[in-house]
């Protein structure tokens, strides 16, 4: 992060995955760059997700009218 002016972050697990691996890259992998970005003084973090935070729907079932 040393010498960084901003940082953009996609990364991270976009599908259904264990609850490890998921706590592993997006929660303490986003916490590490956080981190390391408020140690080393970065003034701008842009950070996108998806609507796999909050976990993936089921598709609805076919019916039969």
């Amino acid at each position: 992060m040393r010498g960084v002016d901003a940082i953009i972050h996609l990364a991270g697990i976009s599908l259904e995955a264990s609850f490890d691996k998921i706590l592993a890259s997006n929660i303490e992998g986003t916490y590490n760059l956080y981190e390391a970005a408020r140690q080393e003084g970065v003034a701008r973090i842009v950070f996108a997700s998806s609507n796999h935070a909050v976990g993936t729907p089921r598709a609805p079932r076919a019916t039969t009218p």
